[in-house]
């Protein structure tokens, strides 16, 4: 009995509570792998939305992991955009659902060139996988509020992560005025934790 609770208890924390937009669907994958590979979404590419036979969608990327080298994945969703699992490969080839989280990645030195501005109606989805990153979270559990344009141009996104019995934390992305990614902040001190 406790194991058929355990596996249904499982099921409902991998679902996310929403559909994701086609259009935000790359994002999303991105901050599903970001916090699959213990990485940062900045080292994850993703590639072209495909429409199954099904009706679903599927994106193929890989996640830059330094001296681990490119591992590749794919991020699946149902014909309503419902978030199903990210497959990554495993070592003997096949796929896994992901289950098992890599190693914390040595990151690659060089990363001021590497990264696209990200189009101001990515940036919610895009600050959900850093924050998940961050925390060690799913990006399911990452609250965002609507993105807020400052008058020099630049953006930010305030985010709530639900750390289960540690609380809930908030934090800030910052993007510069061409929507390239500059930092996410706690907005807790945390010298008075």
């Amino acid at each position: 009995m406790k194991y058929l609770l355990l596996a249904s208890a499982f099921v409902a924390f991998t679902s996310p509570a929403f559909a994701v937009s086609r259009g935000n669907m790359p994002a999303y994958c991105r901050g599903q792998a970001a916090s699959e590979f213990s990485t940062k979404p900045y080292y994850i590419k993703a590639g072209k939305l495909v429409r199954a036979k099904d009706g679903g969608y599927s994106i193929k990327g890989t996640a830059d992991l330094g001296d681990q080298g490119k591992k590749p994945f794919q991020c699946d969703y149902d014909k309503s955009g419902n978030f199903l699992q990210l497959q990554t490969s495993a070592a003997g080839g096949g796929a896994s659902g992901g289950s098992e989280p890599a190693a914390a990645p040595s990151l690659p030195s060089s990363t001021s060139a590497a990264a696209k501005p990200v189009s101001p109606s990515n940036m919610a989805a895009y600050c959900r996988g850093d924050v998940a990153s961050a925390t060690g979270t799913k990006p399911v559990y990452v609250k965002t509020a609507k993105v807020v344009k400052a008058r020099d141009g630049s953006y930010s996104v305030k985010a709530t992560a639900d750390l289960g019995s540690e609380g809930k934390k908030p934090f800030e992305c910052d993007f510069d005025a061409k929507g390239n990614f500059l930092h996410t902040k706690s907005l807790v001190d945390e010298g008075k934790l």
